[in-house]
């Protein structure tokens, strides 16, 4: 029998939660078959079976499990796939069993003893050794939304609370908040809650669940900065000479079917500058800052899916320091077509350590921005579209090219001198291409 596990497919990932079997328990699927969908940080996962078997179930879905735990199995024949789903089966009548049952009695007397023990739970939590009955994942929860779960009762075997139980508390505790905002909000304010309260004459046009990847995306942003000390700066840069730079090369490249653009640029010039700042490509988990040896730059990819949403996706160029700008340009182009046509595998995505969010090429004019890293990550940068400005020309005003890179870093890694060098090394590059070789 062969164990399909949950995968650690980025740093710093501890958990992942399977939203959606695509084959049927029981039957037979083939090594390399599509069996699940992994929901975590920005991207949802089409996970391959590692071997060929039938397939048995072993945890349950929307549930968050530790990376590592086996999510299924793959019985060799069908004696092994009938006498697991026996086990199965029977483990779950035990768990449905509170432990205050005591055994030996017969099942007429049992399940009025569950009953009465149901119904007697329902009324308070449960307690076990003098703790709170609740699922490592569930408590897990309930401390990082600050939430006092010795109120609630458990839907799990012999009153446990599970993760479900929480969510659904911190969802009414959501609901109750807009409510108090509804009530003190003067009746001329619309609110999406007064709409759906009936408080305004407004109707939702289109009501769109927080799930999927809009749930990965939402998820992922608020937990990098409720955990990070993150810090904001943003920079101009020339870019005359780097314009030129990428005339003259793509006028050399003519014909090969090659093109760099300055998402290229900026990915080769950030490996290029890590070798002079390295404690930016860096990442703090479990209380040490670990200075990566690979420089694995992600490159944010937003997807417009319909006209109410859209997705993110950090599709990753592995050992960028070690690539010439031709192979980053044609890697860059090839994941960005993937993240496209939804079709980015979990190393397509996994283990960047420093990340460009080129939000030029979505928002024209002159702007700033202040990214959120992504997680266990410490810096990330946004490339502002390239704009005219007036600016100071050894003594004169001229009018330049200018481009914005709006920076930030993980404050527990790093002070702002790094990060500053940093942005000042990536902006001497930019704008003396002559340093790339320095």
């Amino acid at each position: 029998m062969q164990e399909v596990k949950i995968p650690k497919v980025s740093m710093g990932q501890t958990e992942g939660t399977i939203c959606e079997w695509l084959v049927e328990e029981g039957k037979w699927v083939e090594k390399n078959d599509l069996i699940m969908v992994m929901d975590t940080e920005k991207v949802s996962y089409e996970l391959e079976s590692p071997a060929s078997g039938f397939i048995i179930f072993k945890i349950e879905l929307h549930e968050t499990y530790p990376c590592g735990t086996v999510a299924a199995i793959l019985a060799e024949t069908e004696e092994e796939k009938e006498g697991l789903l026996a086990e199965k089966h029977a483990a779950r009548e035990v768990e449905a069993i509170p432990e205050s049952i005591p055994a030996g009695i017969n099942k007429t007397e049992k399940k009025t003893a569950v009953q009465a023990q149901s119904q007697s739970d329902s009324t308070q939590p449960v307690f076990e050794s003098g703790r709170i009955k609740i699922t490592p994942v569930a408590k897990k929860k309930a401390e990082v939304h600050n939430f006092d779960y010795s109120t609630l009762t458990g839907t799990g075997p012999n009153g446990r609370i599970k993760i479900c139980d929480v969510e659904k508390a911190l969802a009414d505790r959501q609901i109750e908040a807009q409510t108090s905002i509804i009530s003190a909000t003067p009746a001329y304010i619309p609110t999406i809650a007064a709409t759906q309260a009936q408080t305004t004459g407004l109707s939702a046009k289109k009501i769109i669940p927080l799930s999927g990847i809009r749930k990965a995306v939402a998820d992922n942003v608020k937990y990098s900065q409720q955990l990070a000390a993150q810090t904001h700066f943003t920079g101009e840069v020339d870019v005359k000479n780097l314009m030129k730079f990428r005339k003259r090369l793509n006028a050399r490249l003519e014909g090969t079917g090659d093109k760099i653009g300055y998402n290229d640029l900026l990915i080769y010039i950030m490996a290029k500058a890590i070798k002079k700042v390295p404690v930016v490509n860096s990442s703090l988990i479990n209380d040490q800052i670990l200075v990566w040896e690979d420089i694995n730059i992600g490159l944010a990819v937003a997807i417009e899916l319909n006209e109410y949403e859209s997705g993110l996706f950090v599709p990753v160029i592995h050992q960028a320091d070690r690539k010439s700008l031709v192979e980053i340009s044609r890697e860059t182009k090839e994941k960005i077509e993937k993240a496209r046509n939804g079709q980015l595998s979990s190393e397509d995505t996994a283990n960047g350590t420093i990340t460009l969010s080129p939000l030029g090429s979505i928002v024209s004019g002159y702007s700033t921005s202040t990214p959120i890293i992504q997680q266990p990550q410490g810096f990330i940068i946004n490339s502002g579209a390239i704009t005219e400005r007036v600016m100071p020309v050894r003594g004169k005003m001229k009018i330049r090219p200018i481009m914005t890179l709006s920076c930030t870093f993980d404050h527990r890694i790093m002070d702002g001198v790094p990060a500053l060098k940093y942005f000042n090394v990536i902006k001497e590059m930019m704008e003396d291409l002559d340093r790339l070789v320095l």
